[in-house]
């Protein structure tokens, strides 16, 4: 089903199950050259899936949500400008304006909130709930954020690399860098933590000796 200008502009006879609405919904790589053979899709919104090819079970709603896709399949892209630079990466959830932007080839993520994951790349099994949650992640993989800003990395698309770490709460994990296995639990609870390992921080404002040190433990700054 196609309802729109140029919307599954060239398929095979092979594709099934699509649906395309919007401008350039769907539409097929190299401006249409390269046609859909991808199945069940749903694009809604302009430029929707605009060059996906053989990707299949995606759906995208919301105006550039998913255009660069080609082959990844089994994406949720709810928001504009959601998942806007997937090409193959696959069965990531996107939701909201600007979540997962530009990731290229990362895997099973979530990103659920404006902003989230914005500059994850090739970042693969990700978890960020919450407005700007993890924000600057880029190669970084195996991280949970919930809470907004938590785990929002140092400066605008610094791209740290950082794995394996847990901050929860408003702000929590909020200068990480390169840190690994670290756990932040509460409001601003290692919001200062910038490098380190093995790090946990539990408990209201909670905060450790060594802004680059690893191994240490805080409970309720007591």
């Amino acid at each position: 089903i196609g309802i729109g200008y140029e919307t599954l502009k060239v398929t095979s006879a092979s594709p099934t199950d699509n649906i395309a609405i919007g401008y350039q919904a769907l539409m097929g790589a190299n401006n249409g050259a390269t046609g859909v053979t991808g199945s069940a899709n749903s694009a809604i919104g302009s430029s929707a899936l605009w060059s996906n090819t053989t990707g299949s079970n995606n759906i995208a709603n919301g105006g550039g949500a998913l255009p660069r896709n080609t082959t990844g399949s089994g994406n949720i892209s709810s928001g504009g400008q959601s998942l806007f630079a997937n090409t193959t990466g696959s069965n990531n959830i996107a939701n909201g304006n600007n979540s997962l932007t530009t990731n290229t080839t990362g895997s099973y993520n979530i990103g659920m909130g404006t902003g989230t994951l914005l500059w994850n790349a090739i970042g693969s099994y990700n978890i960020a709930l919450g407005a700007e949650a993890g924000r600057n992640i880029g190669t970084s993989t195996n991280n949970i954020f919930i809470g907004y800003r938590s785990g929002y990395g140092l400066g605008a698309s610094n791209n740290y690399d950082s794995s394996n770490n847990v901050a929860l709460g408003y702000q929590a994990g909020y200068s990480m860098a390169t840190t690994t296995g670290n756990l932040f639990l509460g409001y601003q609870a290692g919001d200062s933590q910038t490098i380190g390992n093995y790090n946990i921080l539990l408990g209201y404002n909670s905060n450790q000796a060594s802004t680059t040190g690893s191994n240490q433990l805080n409970i309720g700054n007591l």
